[in-house]
C-alpha cells in the first residue's frame, strides 16, 4: 500500500470585499486559520491527507513559496488575541455553504471545524446544496460569507490554477471573493511572465501575499491510496491523478 499527494487543495473560501463584515479584517482571517486544527481534522474525520502550509497548493507544486512566514499551526490563544484585537473578542456568527455529496463526507468535516471555530468563539451554520446548485451560486457570486470546496490543480501542478480564483475579475468558474492589490499586481506578472524563472518567483511571491492576508481557510491536500501486487515494481504514482503504466513491472 502507498499513500500519493493528490493536486487537489481543500479550503473554505472567504468572502473578504465588504468592509462590513468581520472577513474584511485580515486578522480575522488568519485567527480563523489558527483556530482549525487540521492534524486532528485529518486524523480523526478524513483519514489520509496533508495539512496545507498557509498555501493554496502542495509542496509539489510549481509557485509552492518556502518564502511564507504563516504556515497556521493550530493556535486557539493566537486566534482569541487576533480576534480580540480585530474587535471581536467574542467572535461572530459564520454561515458556511458545501456540497451534499452521497457520502456527507464535506458535512462531517466541516462539523468538525465547526467545534473548532466554536472554542474561540465563533459560531457556525451550515447550509448545504447538491453539486450543480453549489456550482451555480457559486458562479453567481451567492456562496457569501463563506463556502467549502475542492480546487484541484493537475494537470500541470502549477499554483496559477488555484489562484486564478482569487483574482479581483469575475470569471466563468465564479463571482469574486478576495480583493488585495498586492497579490494583483504579482500574479498579473506571473500570468504574463514567459520566462519560466521569473514566473516561479513571482509565483512564490504571490503565494507568500496570500498566506499573510489569507483568502481561505487553508485545509489539506488529500492523498490516494494504491493497493499493489507484491510482484509490482517500479511503480510511481504521480499527484497529477495519472498512471504511467509503461513504467511497470512484474
Amino acid at each position: 500500500v502507498r499513500t500519493t499527494p493528490l493536486a487537489v487543495a481543500k479550503l473554505i473560501v472567504l468572502d473578504t470585499r465588504s468592509r462590513d463584515t468581520p472577513l474584511h479584517d485580515v486578522r480575522v482571517r488568519q485567527a480563523l486559520n489558527y483556530a482549525v486544527d487540521k492534524e486532528a481534522l485529518l486524523q480523526d474525520v478524513v483519514g489520509h491527507g496533508l495539512a496545507l502550509q498557509g498555501q493554496v497548493v502542495g509542496r509539489e507544486a510549481n509557485g509552492y513559496s518556502d518564502l511564507v512566514r504563516h504556515p497556521y499551526p493550530y493556535d486557539p490563544a493566537e486566534a482569541r488575541r487576533l480576534l480580540a484585537e480585530a474587535g471581536y473578542p467574542n467572535g461572530f456568527a459564520l454561515h458556511i455553504y458545501y456540497t451534499r455529496w452521497p457520502d456527507d463526507q464535506e458535512r462531517r468535516e466541516l462539523l468538525h471545524i465547526a467545534d473548532d471555530l466554536a472554542r474561540v468563539g465563533i459560531l457556525v451554520t451550515l447550509e448545504g446544496h447538491d453539486r450543480a446548485t453549489h456550482l451555480q451560486r457559486r458562479l453567481g457570486g451567492l456562496l457569501s460569507p463563506a463556502y467549502y470546496d475542492s480546487f484541484p490543480y493537475h494537470p500541470t501542478l502549477d499554483a496559477s490554477q488555484v489562484m486564478d480564483y482569487f483574482g479581483s475579475e469575475k470569471t466563468q468558474y465564479l463571482s469574486p471573493t478576495y480583493n488585495n492589490d498586492d497579490f494583483e499586481e504579482i500574479y498579473k506578472l506571473a500570468r504574463m511572465e514567459m520566462n519560466q524563472s521569473i514566473r516561479r518567483r513571482a509565483l512564490e511571491v504571490a503565494m507568500r501575499s496570500l498566506a499573510e492576508s489569507p483568502p481561505a481557510i487553508f485545509l489539506y491536500q488529500p492523498v490516494r491510496v494504491d493497493g499493489l501486487h507484491r510482484d509490482i515494481t517500479d511503480f510511481k504514482a504521480s499527484p497529477d491523478l495519472l498512471l504511467d503504466f509503461q513504467r511497470l513491472r512484474r
